[in-house]
């Protein structure tokens, strides 16, 4: 009978405090969570001072130097590839395809309220059904990455600068192969300093002509 008493004093006390116990889990879940989150948020991310729409930003502080590494992943989304040799892969495929880029332009992704930017290059070329593909480039401390596809290239970015071109692939992979062995540095090379170089490579082409065409 004292064990019948002392079982039931026990299963009464547990189920007491058992919304307590939940609740103190539940809080301790949201925690966790909030806290990955905040990890993850912080990835694909560059300094930005803007210097006008048809130029790079100027150099990072010192203060914006010591960014932890974390915030530097930039990983590409849709159909995509990661590391220089998926990258002349895909530009091979689209040389045998006898593909010309058309157009070459950097975006821009904003986060923390328009603070930081992510710098993105792309590369503008048209399928024979005549869709407009977007072949994305991004440059960060993981490396080179890259997505190929009809979609919006930034869907909540801002082109900071476009022309016209007529570029092969196999000009794209040549200029890319010139710069492989250079590593990320956030102060000297970041993704900005990235896109520029290969825009300012790029000599501008006049719409529905030739001039200033090369590797095609």
């Amino acid at each position: 009978a004292t064990h019948s008493k002392i079982a039931e004093a026990s299963e009464s006390a547990g189920s007491h405090f058992e919304p307590f116990l939940a609740a103190a889990s539940e809080t301790a879940t949201i925690v966790i969570s909030a806290s990955l989150g905040s990890v993850t948020s912080s990835s694909c991310m560059e300094s930005s001072h803007s210097t006008g729409s048809t130029s790079v930003e100027s150099t990072p502080t010192a203060s914006e130097a010591v960014m932890p590494a974390s915030s530097e992943s930039c990983p590409s989304c849709g159909k995509s590839g990661h590391g220089h040799d998926m990258l002349y892969r895909r530009l091979e495929e689209l040389a045998s395809e006898s593909r010309v880029f058309a157009h070459i332009a950097v975006w821009t992704q904003a986060f923390f309220g328009r603070t930081v930017d992510h710098h993105t290059l792309v590369y503008e070329y048209f399928e024979r059904s005549r869709c407009l593909m977007s072949l994305k480039i991004d440059w960060c401390r993981d490396g080179v990455s890259f997505s190929d596809s009809s979609e919006d290239p930034c869907p909540t970015g801002d082109v900071v600068m476009r022309k016209c071109c007529r570029l092969s692939p196999a000009e794209v992979r040549r200029q890319i192969a010139g710069v492989e062995e250079r590593p990320y540095d956030l102060i000297r090379w970041n993704c900005r300093h990235f896109c520029q170089h290969f825009f300012d490579q790029t000599p501008e082409a006049f719409a529905g002509g030739r001039h200033g065409s090369f590797g095609a």
